[in-house]
């Protein structure tokens, strides 16, 4: 009789079924975002129904168009929703990472997918990011086609039981005449600055550190 001892996903520290509960959650949210671009007529065709499953678009209605992709993520601005437990806007700093990126060079946004590691997931956050990123593709016009949700363990490491890392891939679509680049810039072309005014009222600050600043009183009006 073998003494072989079977370990389950739970047993290595992975929750497929919490997983699986997570991915669900953000599959329905990003159906929300496949309106977002019926403006150019795209239509999304879906072969599997899961938030990692295969889907694809159809571009017949966008003729004589280029198709772009780049790449980003929150980085460690995540470590500040984690410390105040708020994570419904991660998604707004995600999706302006990567459409940044394209709207520079002239290209139009249309298609974001994610990648969403976890340490170990928690729904709670998992339902405040799937908040933010309906709110995020709203803004930025776009459709989220698909996305990836992992549990690594300690792979993820930042602050409280929870901690995450988000990163975003976005295909975008241009006329190639109309892309911006190097190459067309001459001196005859004009800069425009947009002023922007931001008001902020500080009341307190505490700043841990050992050898610096205990405490820091500041208002701004």
């Amino acid at each position: 009789m073998s003494n072989k001892k079977f370990i389950s996903y739970k047993d290595a520290g992975v929750d497929i079924i919490t997983g699986d509960q997570a991915s669900k959650i953000m599959f329905e949210a990003s159906i929300k975002t496949w309106k977002n671009r019926s403006d150019f007529g795209i239509e999304l065709n879906l072969l599997q129904d899961s938030f990692s499953g295969i889907r694809f678009i159809n571009l017949s209605n966008l003729p004589e168009v280029i198709i772009g992709m780049n790449f980003d993520g929150v980085g460690t601005k995540i470590e500040i929703a984690e410390r105040v437990s708020k994570h419904d806007t991660i998604a707004l700093d995600l999706f302006a990472m990567v459409c940044d990126d394209a709207a520079i060079t002239g290209g139009e946004p249309i298609l974001i997918g994610s990648i969403l590691d976890f340490n170990k997931v928690s729904l709670k956050v998992v339902k405040q990011l799937a908040k933010g990123m309906i709110q995020a593709a709203k803004i930025s016009n776009t459709i989220v086609i698909n996305g990836e949700i992992a549990e690594l363990g300690d792979r993820v490491k930042g602050y409280g039981n929870c901690s995450y890392n988000w990163g975003a891939s976005i295909i975008w679509i241009g006329k190639k005449e109309r892309i911006f680049r190097r190459s067309i810039i001459n001196q005859d072309f004009k800069i425009v600055g947009i002023k922007e005014y931001v008001w902020v009222k500080i009341k307190w600050i505490i700043i841990n550190s050992k050898d610096f600043f205990t405490s820091l009183w500041s208002k701004l009006a």
